[in-house]
């Protein structure tokens, strides 16, 4: 059986799979034109992605007519699903392994935002002492209200870490079921009653046709002036024109964003000079080594299809499947 890999740098020390099964050939590619050669007869395609370009899904469809079962190094598939996944075949991701790493960047985007860490840099720069004029500005967690929007591990991992910081934790989920571990978990339709609430709302759920701009001019128009938003999971989440326009009339505070609409921000995009937003190059999920998680999560999957069993972590078969990032 072989199995065809697709893999940026930072997921090559995969090598303890040929040794964990030496009965299947590994065969990794790097370019279109290398997939459609190693492509035919591979059951298994394991790739990022970032990687599934228009490109490998035309060969995906074209030449992977053996293909059984498809395993993504990435948590996220949306620009999969965007460039075609095979229909009736099993897509599995490793979602589950990001969650403490891009729940500390949340905190730090968040802590920048409530502490003017902006302003304070720029003075740093200057060469300023802006003690009065930064203190009245600054606010704490303690005792704020945070509004976490998907309670997959990320969501989860972010909501832990606020309550350790004093936060009052609501967790806004598909089905609103309690039992979150958070204060209180309230179901999508309460939306705006949640965003009333909030000192800050952290974005943390896939991106589909159903959470396209779940954030948009009509939903921020429930925050409070005072309020900001953070978002880590996918720029589409949150209507960007909608966010830049009440960032602009001072309808919503101040923006934390580590993902944007169109990546990479473009170098003339207004969001850059924004006093009120910090933005990160999407990095929040940077800081760890994440190939021994990933190989472990495909190598139990591959026992699992080896011995005919299901496979754990399927997010997509004839499209999305509706638990993945409740």
């Amino acid at each position: 059986m072989k199995v065809v890999l697709m893999l940026s740098v930072r997921f090559s020390s995969l090598g303890g799979l040929v040794k964990d099964f030496p009965d299947v050939t590994f065969e990794q590619v790097s370019a279109p034109e290398e997939m459609a050669a190693a492509l035919p007869g591979a059951e298994i395609l394991m790739i990022t992605n970032r990687l599934y370009t228009p490109g490998i899904a035309k060969v995906v469809a074209d030449v992977g007519k053996e293909l059984r079962w498809i395993q993504f190094a990435t948590s996220g598939i949306d620009k999969a699903i965007k460039n075609g996944l095979p229909d009736g075949m099993p897509v599995t991701n490793v979602s589950g392994i990001h969650g403490p790493v891009i729940s500390e960047h949340v905190m730090h985007l968040l802590l920048g935002l409530f502490r003017r860490t902006r302003e304070v840099e720029q003075a740093r720069i200057e060469g300023k002492w802006i003690r009065d004029e930064i203190s009245p500005k600054i606010r704490v967690l303690d005792g704020a209200t945070l509004v976490v929007v998907g309670q997959g591990s990320i969501g989860r991992a972010v909501a832990k870490k606020a309550e350790v910081f004093g936060m009052h934790v609501i967790a806004v989920t598909r089905q609103g079921k309690p039992g979150n571990g958070v204060a209180e978990t309230m179901g999508r339709e309460h939306f705006a009653a949640a965003l009333e609430r909030a000192d800050a709302v952290v974005m943390c759920l896939p991106l589909t046709t159903e959470t396209h701009h779940m954030l948009g001019a009509k939903e921020i128009g429930h925050m409070k002036p005072t309020a900001v938003v953070i978002n880590v999971c996918r720029g589409g989440v949150i209507d960007q024109d909608a966010l830049i326009e009440a960032l602009n009339g001072g309808r919503i505070a101040g923006a934390g964003l580590d993902v944007v609409e169109e990546e990479p921000l473009a170098p003339d995009h207004p969001l850059w000079r924004m006093d009120n937003v910090l933005i990160s190059p999407h990095i929040s999920g940077a800081g760890f080594d994440r190939s021994d998680a990933v190989a472990e999560i495909f190598a139990a999957n591959l026992r699992r299809y080896l011995a005919g069993e299901a496979l754990d972590r399927v997010v997509y078969r004839d499209g999305p499947i509706g638990a993945a990032g409740a």
